[in-house]
Parts: C-alpha cells; sequence; structure tokens
C-alpha cells in the first residue's frame, strides 16, 4: 500500500476534528441545523489553517445521504469521493492555474446542471481566489449574486483584500485564525502516538513553534523528522534536522550584545556559519527573542504570559535579561535587525547581519532629551552644562550604566516657546525643585488620583518622623499633580504655613518623604489660594470653611507692631529667619 503523507491522513473530516477554529466550525454548524444556508462563503486566513478542509467538511455535511447533517457519515459514495476529489457534484477548482476569464466562463455553463439528486447541492470550491483575474471576478459577480437554488460556492484565500468588495458584499465571511503553539502540541502529540513514535515535550515545542500557526507545516515537520529518527525525535535531532541552533545561544548572544562586545557577536556568527545554520533564520528568531524582552519590559508579568507563549521555565529565563536594555534601546535593536532582515534580500546575509550586530554591540543606551533636561537643570551653575557624577552611580551620559525613565520637570509655558528658541534649564517661580534624578533609578508615573487616595497615609508616615511638617502639610489641598511635580494650595490663612514649608530645608525633607513614600523621585510646590480650596481634600475629608476674617482691633495692632518691631527684624535678619505666627499668651 502506497505511504500516505501524515497531512493527508490526519486531514480531519468532522467539524469537531478541526481545531482552533471553533468560531467558524459552530457557526457552520448551527446554520446546518437551522437550514440556514448561504449561496456563496468566503474562507480567509493563513495557510495550514484548515480553510480547505472545513469547505469539505462542509460540501459533505451537505451531500451526505444522510445530509444535510453536522456529522457526514463518511462511508457513503458522496462522502468518499468528496474525500478523494472525485465527486461529481463537488468540483474543487485552483485558481492559480485557473484564472482567466474563459475559465469562469465555462464554470456559468456547467453550474446550470443540477446535481445527482434531488437532495444535493452542486458545490465549487476555490481555492486561492485572489488569484483570479479582474475580468474573471467581473464575469463571476452575476451568478454568484443570482446562483442556481443548487449551487453553492466555497472560496478560499490567504489574501483577502485583494478579493474585490464586490464578492465580499455577495458572501460570508469566515476568517482562520493561526494555530496556537499549545494546540499544535497536542495534536502532534496524539498524531506521533497514533504511529507509534516517541517525541520528547522539548521536540515538540520546537516544531509547533517552527509550524508558526499552520497545522500542515506543523504535521509536514513531523513527518520529515519521523523519517530523519530511528524511533525517537528529541530536540537535539529536530535542531541538526531543520539546520537551527540552540536556544541558549540566543541568550548569549543577547548578553554579548548587552555587554558591547563585537568581537564576541563575530565569532558566534562564524559558528553558525559552520554550523550550516541559516543567517536570515537566525536574525528572524533573534528579533523575537528581543521581541520577547519588550514585551516582558513593556507589561506585568500575567499580561506577558497572555502575549507571549512561553513556559514558566522560559519565561525566568527571559527575565534573566530584561533589565539588560531599557524600553528605546530594545526599540533601536528591533530597527536595525529589521532593516538587516531588509538588506538581505540584495546583500550578502552574512555581512549584512555581522554589520548589524557591530551597530547593536555598539549602540548608546537611550537617553530621552528631557532627562537630559533635567539632569542639566540640577547641575550647580559653576559646572557647566552636566552636572558632576552621582555619587554611587555612573554619569546619566555613559552608555555602559542604566537610564532612568523619568519625565523632565518643565514649566508650563515652554511648550508655547518658538522650536528655534534656546533651551533652558526649567525654573520654579516659587524656589521648588524639580524631582531629584538618580542615574539608573526607575521613575515611576504618579498622578492625582494615586497622591489623594494615598495622601492620609502618607500624613500618618510622615508624623512619625516630623509632626510639625505633617501638622503643616495636613493644611494643604493637593490639586494637581503633573509630570511629577505635586501641588499643594493652602488657603489664604495658611499662607503662613506655605511660607515654611517653602524653605529649601523643610521643601527637602518633604520631598524625600513624597520620594520615599511613593517610591519615585517627586517634587512639591505651595501656593495660596484666594478662595477656599476645594477640589481634593488632602485627607479625603470635606473641604474646610475659610477662617473668618479677623477684625482689625487693639489685639491684632499690637500683633502687627509686635511683628515690626526693629529689634525684632535685626534678629531676624541675622538669623535668616522669618515670623510664622504671632500668639497671645495667657499668663492667669
Amino acid at each position: 500500500m502506497a505511504y500516505e503523507v501524515l497531512a493527508r491522513k490526519y486531514r480531519p473530516q468532522t467539524f469537531a476534528e478541526v481545531i482552533a477554529q471553533e468560531h467558524v466550525t459552530t457557526t457552520l454548524a448551527n446554520s446546518l441545523t437551522a437550514g440556514r444556508i448561504s449561496s456563496g462563503y468566503l474562507f480567509c486566513g493563513p495557510r495550514g489553517t484548515g480553510k480547505t478542509s472545513v469547505a469539505r467538511i462542509l460540501a459533505r455535511s451537505l451531500n451526505c445521504d444522510q445530509g444535510p447533517t453536522i456529522t457526514p457519515c463518511g462511508e457513503c459514495d458522496s462522502c468518499r469521493s468528496i474525500g478523494t476529489e472525485a465527486s461529481i457534484d463537488v468540483r474543487e477548482i485552483d485558481a492559480a492555474s485557473n484564472t482567466s476569464v474563459d475559465d469562469v466562463r465555462t464554470l456559468k455553463e456547467n453550474i446550470h446542471y443540477g446535481p445527482t439528486s434531488a437532495k444535493k447541492k452542486r458545490i465549487y470550491i476555490i481555492d486561492e481566489v485572489h488569484r483570479l483575474s479582474k475580468q474573471a471576478f467581473d464575469a463571476l459577480l452575476k451568478t454568484l449574486e443570482e446562483p442556481p437554488s443548487h449551487a453553492m460556492f466555497i472560496f478560499a484565500t490567504t489574501e483577502p483584500e485583494k478579493v474585490p468588495a464586490t464578492v465580499h458584499s455577495r458572501t460570508q465571511r469566515y476568517d482562520f485564525r493561526r494555530v496556537s503553539t499549545a494546540d499544535l502540541i497536542g495534536l502532534l502529540k496524539k498524531i506521533a502516538a497514533q504511529e507509534g513514535f516517541s517525541v520528547t515535550d522539548e521536540a515538540l515545542r520546537i516544531i509547533a513553534r517552527r509550524g508558526d500557526g499552520s497545522v500542515r507545516d506543523a504535521i509536514s515537520l513531523l513527518d520529515q523528522l519521523m523519517s530523519f529518527s530511528d524511533g525517537e525525535v528529541t530536540a537535539e535531532l529536530v535542531i541538526s534536522a531543520l539546520g537551527m541552533v540552540e536556544a541558549e545561544l540566543y541568550f548569549r548572544f543577547v548578553e554579548a550584545l548587552a555587554a558591547g562586545d563585537a568581537a564576541q557577536t563575530l565569532q558566534m556568527i562564524a559558528g553558525i556559519v559552520r554550523q550550516g545554520a541559516d543567517i536570515k533564520d537566525f536574525t528572524l528568531e533573534l528579533a523575537e527573542h528581543l521581541r520577547t524582552l519588550t514585551v516582558l519590559k513593556s507589561t506585568t508579568p500575567e499580561q506577558a504570559e497572555k502575549i507571549l507563549d512561553l513556559t514558566a521555565e522560559e519565561t525566568a529565563h527571559f527575565a534573566g535579561q530584561v533589565d539588560y536594555f531599557t524600553i528605546g534601546d530594545l526599540v533601536r535593536l528591533a530597527e536595525i535587525l529589521s532593516q538587516a532582515l531588509f538588506d538581505m534580500k540584495d546583500i550578502d546575509p552574512r555581512w549584512t547581519f555581522e554589520i548589524a550586530a557591530i551597530k547593536m554591540a555598539h549602540l548608546e543606551s537611550t537617553i530621552r532629551i528631557e532627562e537630559a533636561l533635567a539632569h542639566i537643570e540640577s547641575a550647580p551653575a559653576d559646572t557647566g552644562l552636566v552636572g558632576p557624577k552621582q555619587s554611587g552611580g555612573a554619569d546619566l551620559f555613559n552608555s555602559a550604566g542604566s537610564v532612568s525613565t523619568a519625565p523632565a520637570t518643565v514649566k508650563k509655558n515652554d511648550a508655547e516657546k518658538p522650536a528655534n528658541a534656546p533651551m533652558r534649564p526649567p525654573e520654579s517661580t516659587s524656589g521648588g525643585s524639580s524631582p531629584v534624578i538618580q542615574p539608573g533609578a526607575e521613575t515611576a508615573h504618579i498622578n492625582l488620583p494615586k497622591v489623594v487616595s494615598a495622601w492620609p497615609e502618607f500624613l500618618t508616615r510622615m508624623k512619625s518622623s516630623s509632626l510639625m511638617l505633617a501638622s503643616q502639610l495636613s493644611m494643604a489641598t493637593v490639586t494637581e499633580v503633573k509630570e511629577n511635580r505635586i501641588y499643594a494650595v493652602f488657603p489664604a490663612s495658611g499662607a503662613a504655613n506655605a511660607a515654611l514649608l517653602k524653605r529649601p530645608t523643610y521643601r527637602s525633607q518633604v520631598e524625600t518623604a513624597l520620594s520615599d513614600f511613593f517610591d519615585t523621585p517627586l517634587s512639591i510646590e505651595f501656593e495660596i489660594a484666594d478662595a477656599p480650596a476645594a477640589a481634593h481634600s488632602a485627607v479625603g475629608a470635606p473641604p474646610r470653611s475659610e477662617p473668618a476674617k479677623f477684625a482689625p482691633d487693639k489685639k491684632h495692632a499690637n500683633a502687627e507692631a509686635f511683628k515690626n518691631d526693629s529689634k525684632l527684624q535685626a534678629v531676624l535678619k541675622e538669623l535668616n529667619g522669618e515670623i510664622v505666627e504671632v500668639s497671645e499668651v495667657n499668663d492667669t
């Protein structure tokens, strides 16, 4: 008996056997049950995802001797002839080799002939329908819109965008999805068991990933590897037979890039070539490796698990390299690889990839212009534009160090400056400082709701270190948080409190406490409101009412005289102090 390739042998025969396309098979099965059968269907999707198989199952379900049914028997003459492409009532046409208008005219002439049985349909399955010429599509439209009652069209295409909109409007469209690695592994394991072959889990995972979402490609690879093996398919055998490289090599290559070791990357490329692996395939896999790092860097572990198709062990392995680069670095590395892949079409792949590897190894660490401005702002005025290195950290512009992603503190009117205006460090109208940016520190974005909800807890913690500062801050209302700068507004009666907190020493203590509490560099501005602040209560309680204005009585006249006393003013000047509050002491 002639050998039957696995892709044909294990082609699904019923809707239930189709994997990962339940959204299509369930709808079609329900339509059959309800008797709501369309005269035209358009199946779209990547290769090897089951478009033609489902078309045959639909045809078999309609023309089975027991049909219409969602479970064709597979034993009657109609079912068997459809499976062997010998049915008179079901015609499969390859549009790639039948593209002309004459071919469509022949089809139109034949479609008027009825099926072999009154309860059956005459079905035309046209594969790769997008390959038909424009004239052929035009000739088909009228028949497609008003076909004979016994006729049905099922179109399959991998490029639905090339199918005219007039065809889309006359058919029901179903989109087939790429099959996940997990689904492919399950199918391959089942096939291997039925064929009596032992395939390791790692080998199955490599084959499934190599299949790239195509059931046919994955099964064909398994078929090839079974012929190559002596009864057991291992990961090492898969790598050797398919000319691949070990996954660990990608990790070592990325480590060399992170270390800036261009010589090491070139040596590894030479080893890949000696091994016989395809450079373009290696470049594609390296791009996928960097994509994984980018996703892990940009999302939470829970989100990454939904995006990436990795085992827990693989995720942990990748996590060890997440901090090698910033997001900006990973984007630039991806751009270099993308350009290299494009250039490989016209230039020697090895030389192209070697140049790309050198570029990536010598890639300067990404730094945002806002970070540079923030660093310049924090530098002493007599040290030039760039401040000195922070103790315990690398210079901001040193490519070997990690780069903070903190937003810069910019004046509100900076956006209104012309594009060619000279760049100046941001200023604070109230003497405030920008968030302290330490090279290597990861800066989180803090918004108003976060600050308002956490403010009571912050004040409670502040009391343990400075009851006085906590008491002063409790009078303020947080009204805005912009670019990691908190704006706290005091009522008019709290002007003295705001003045106290504006002192550099106290402001520094507050900002340090805020930065420690929120675990990110923050600064704060203290403002005075002409009216009672009502935007957000600092302690989550209703806004306080403004205290009544004092009348200019004798007591307060004496207080003003006390403040203006010349001797007291001399003492304040000598101590660089100021009067915060004047209160009357009752000796009785």
